[in-house]
């Protein structure tokens, strides 16, 4: 009896397990091998594309977004180009009747690289009569590859070949004090535009000046400083544009920068040592034209 219970029980697992049990051979492995090779690699190339693509997607988004501040920069200055307040050169002034004779175009200074050279320190400006009134009657001046006439922006270095430095003048919007304007900083220079008759008549039309006791020109009234309301002032802006390459033998890309006329810690006043305003940028053309239609089209 007990011989049939274990050949019975023989029998049983032979038909539970009917072969040999066994591995994978070498050859399945190799082949497994080779397929999630094949796997890893596709895998591999296809997140090293997508990486690529989003660096040069991200590259891009900066390049639009730089281009974009780049423009806010100039535009938010270039629309206030030629603001003086309520000074008008009498050749941009159509009501003025008497013979112009502050036409920049027309001067004799025009001619002399001294007068064109935006750099000067305000120390220097006395120098050359006129000096001042022509920089008020261009205040956008354009320099491209002939740079000889602004040998006093020794500030400018590393420019970028073939792009252009412009010079933005005006004057602030705000009168200092105000809110979001600076303080009054007797360092800075400042321009007064009277508004009085009497003192227009007779030439002092304005005063630019960082002597805080030349500020007397008066309001519409025409009275006094003692007993009236001077008229206000308000800071001098000239800005300083260009192209610089900030690591000409390294991997840093030029950029857009910007001098501002300022006063030093020892107070001279003139141009100041650029500041970096927007990175990326490679190239700066400045176009001028004139526009010759009228708010309705006509020519």
């Amino acid at each position: 009896m007990n011989r049939a219970v274990l050949k019975q029980r023989s029998s049983d697992v032979s038909a539970a397990f009917p072969g040999r049990a066994r591995g994978f051979s070498l050859v399945e492995l190799m082949v497994a091998a080779a397929i999630s090779l094949v796997l890893v690699a596709a895998l591999t190339t296809l997140f090293t594309n997508m990486s690529s693509s989003n660096r040069e997607l991200a590259k891009t988004y900066s390049q639009i977004e730089n281009a974009r501040f780049a423009m806010q920069f100039l535009e938010n200055d270039l629309v206030h180009a030629g603001y003086w307040g309520g000074f008008i050169p009498t050749f941009d002034d159509l009501a003025f009747q008497d013979p112009i004779t502050d036409d920049p175009s027309s001067w004799p200074p025009s001619t002399n690289p001294d007068y064109r050279d935006p750099c000067r320190p305000f120390a220097n400006w006395g120098t050359l009569a006129g000096y001042t009134d022509f920089m008020l009657g261009v205040p956008l001046q354009v320099y491209r590859n002939d740079l000889s006439d602004i040998d006093d922006c020794t500030f400018i270095t590393n420019r970028v070949a073939d792009t252009d430095v412009l010079v933005v003048r005006h004057l602030e919007t705000c009168v200092p004090g105000d809110a979001n304007c600076d303080a009054d900083n007797a360092n800075r220079l400042y321009m007064q535009v009277s508004n009085c008759e009497d003192e227009i008549d007779v030439g002092d039309a304005y005063v630019l000046a960082n002597d805080p006791n030349e500020f007397v020109l008066r309001e519409l009234d025409c009275a006094p400083p003692s007993g009236g309301t001077t008229a206000a002032k308000r800071r001098f802006v000239q800005n300083i544009y260009y192209i610089q390459d900030l690591d000409p033998n390294g991997p840093l890309e030029p950029a857009l920068v910007r001098s501002r006329f300022d006063f030093l810690p020892s107070g001279t006043l003139e141009q100041q040592t650029p500041e970096v305003l927007v990175e990326g940028i490679e190239r700066f053309r400045v176009e001028l034209g004139l526009d010759g239609e009228s708010e309705t089209g006509d020519a």
